[in-house]
């Protein structure tokens, strides 16, 4: 009856919620939805390593996308070595600004050797595609689908906009009703779609559960028949946000363990689910780098009882303990309610989360089973995040990094730099900084900052100073023979200059550096970490910057420790306890502390043994 499609390149290791959460709403209304993931079927052909390799390369390039290039575009394709040629150039040049530790090849060696035989090794999927795209359509229409959803982010575009377009060839207007949406329609680039692929019947633009309530009833009633539709302008219809997202069933998972289990996987996955919807941060104040939810900014929870419940279920369901949160930010209510009803459930959960955490709160997610989290940190310069409007400081994001260290979590967090007005001595003072933090968790990367359509950088661009405001370049290997006007408004990507024509990736050359050493310090053990108690005392064992020391801790030492575990003014803290001033000179001059505007937190962690054997 209707068929939801996964094609390439999403990644492999979870199923994806956009497309089960349609299959569920259409489920609960009494209508069959299968959900086919094409892209675990892909695996056949395509080597596991190679595909991961696809699947997470750097978004803008459109690396996977252009696999499929020749099946959709044929003979006006660009050739795989040109597109690749400008594609190693373009690598090597962000290299130069950037710094990764978090890959999927072993070591250097491995990379320049994947690198220097990737045209070889892509080639002939890249020829092939057609042949994938002519018997994956084939199949489908087999079945004899009355509607076929193609649901398309970042990696996907090309491949299902190749497998439609073979769909309408094969069965012509009696053929299904071909629909498409998801995170690369919404907004103008689902307006570009719709009016340059015209075998698209309708583009959703923005959440689709309320659409395909009546929209896909209609459509079979119809026998699969294209409707005219009265708010639809072009074949575009609006999305419509859902306010109550109790009112939403529990994504069905059940189409991607049906093509784990026939293809006979065994590699570890991961379900993703989601308890909120929007950014109640980003409602306040919009981070001006960042382009997600750029229609549904308002923000949406699901009662405690319904995120416990939900959650709960689907783990036991789907017997899996690892569960990937979409939510774009924690709800901070979460905390004193969901927290409590997960704790002890077993669970290994992933959230994106505000950095002003407190402990309490993070030992709460910790208890629950919190044992990965996103918190957005983006940069350890007050001044920077506050053109950024992140609302957080370096301070709160330390310690926070100290907090993961001592409660066993693991925080997932970037650099960024190159935002109008920065001023360049931030990256001289990060860079200083950092060899304070070597036993905290690194960076994943640094890089310069990257524009994306709905961010108020793209929207207000030149009111920032940025200027030549482009398609990132990979946009014109990826949809040749568009127009200008057409490429701009089917890109999320883009590229642009500094209207002072400054290069910060040379500026930054010193932060750079030292989120390499930063890694290096870890690999080799870095730690700062006090031994013993507040009544015995005890010692700190400093093995930051390979000069391994133990210096013996007094009890006087201990309460100091005890004082700086959250950010406290140094006035406070003093008049509370004069006698300490004496033992926080000796910490500062030890850097054991970091201390900001009149405050200071400690950087020495001291684990906590009965939170990291929670849950």
């Amino acid at each position: 009856m209707v068929q939801l499609i996964v094609t390439p390149f999403l990644p492999r290791e979870q199923p994806a919620l956009g497309v089960s959460s349609l299959a569920a709403v259409l489920a609960s209304r009494g209508i069959e939805a299968q959900v086919r993931y094409l892209n675990l079927d892909y695996l056949r052909i395509c080597p596991t390593p190679l595909y991961d390799i696809v699947a997470h390369a750097f978004s803008p390039t459109l690396f996977g996308e252009m696999i499929f290039g020749r099946a959709l575009w044929g003979d006006v394709a660009p050739p795989w070595s040109e597109y690749f040629e400008v594609l190693e150039r373009s690598r090597l040049d962000r290299q130069r600004g950037v710094h990764a530790s978090v890959s999927l090849f072993p070591d250097e060696h491995t990379e320049a050797i994947f690198w220097k035989e990737a045209p070889r090794l892509i080639q002939p999927f890249y020829d092939r595609s057609p042949d994938v795209i002519a018997a994956w359509a084939e199949e489908i229409l087999s079945s004899g689908p009355k509607i076929v959803g193609f649901s398309t982010t970042f990696q996907q575009n090309i491949a299902s906009l190749a497998l439609a377009r073979e769909l309408r060839r094969c069965s012509g207007k009696n053929g299904p009703a071909i629909l498409f949406g998801g995170a690369n329609c919404e907004g103008a680039m689902g307006r570009a779609l719709a009016r340059n692929f015209c075998f698209a019947d309708h583009v959703v633009s923005g959440e689709a559960e309320r659409v395909v309530e009546w929209l896909v009833p209609r459509l079979v009633n119809s026998g699969g028949a294209p409707q005219p539709l009265p708010m639809v302008h072009d074949r575009v219809i609006p999305g419509q946000p859902v306010e109550d997202l109790n009112s939403l069933p529990t994504p069905d998972f059940d189409g991607y363990f049906a093509a784990y289990r026939k293809n006979g996987f065994t590699w570890p996955y991961q379900l993703s689910a989601e308890t909120s919807r929007g950014c109640w941060w980003g409602a306040k104040v919009h981070c001006k780098f960042c382009g997600l939810n750029g229609s549904s900014m308002a923000y949406r929870s699901k009662s405690a009882s319904r995120a416990v419940t939900e959650i709960k279920s689907l783990s036991e369901r789907y017997a899996t303990r690892r569960i990937m949160m979409a939510d774009n930010i924690l709800d901070a209510k979460y905390l004193s309610s969901v927290m409590p009803g997960l704790r002890g459930s077993g669970l290994e959960l992933f959230y994106e989360v505000k950095s002003n955490l407190t402990k309490s709160g993070l030992a709460a997610m910790r208890a629950a089973g919190v044992t990965w989290i996103q918190p957005g940190i983006e940069s350890l310069s007050d001044r920077t995040l506050q053109l950024m409007g992140k609302g957080t400081t370096a301070m709160q994001n330390i310690q926070l990094l100290r907090w993961c260290s001592e409660l066993g979590v693991k925080p997932s967090w970037n650099i960024l730099y190159g935002f109008p007005d920065e001023d360049p001595a931030e990256f001289d003072h990060m860079a200083q900084l950092a060899p304070d933090l070597f036993h905290l968790a690194a960076p994943s990367v640094v890089l310069q900052f990257r524009m994306d359509r709905f961010s108020p950088y793209f929207n207000d661009a030149a009111q920032y100073g940025l200027s030549n405001v482009r398609p990132y370049w990979s946009y014109r290997f990826a949809y040749p023979g568009l127009s200008e006007t057409d490429l701009a408004d089917i890109a999320y990507f883009f590229e642009f200059d500094y209207a002072d024509g400054r290069d910060p990736r040379v500026e930054a050359q010193p932060l750079v550096q030292a989120a390499a050493c930063w890694h290096s310090a870890q690999k080799r053990g870095a730690r700062l970490v006090a031994l013993g108690n507040s009544a015995e005392g005890g010692c700190v064992y400093d093995a930051r910057n390979g000069r391994p020391e133990s210096i013996a801790l007094t009890v006087a030492d201990w309460r100091l420790l005890e004082a700086t575990d959250s950010a406290i003014g140094v006035g406070r803290l003093l008049a509370a306890q004069p006698d300490l001033a004496d033992t926080l000179a000796t910490f500062q001059k030890r850097r054991w502390v970091y201390e900001a505007n009149t405050r200071v937190v400690r950087l020495v962690t001291i684990p906590d043994l009965e939170a990291n054997h929670a849950n």
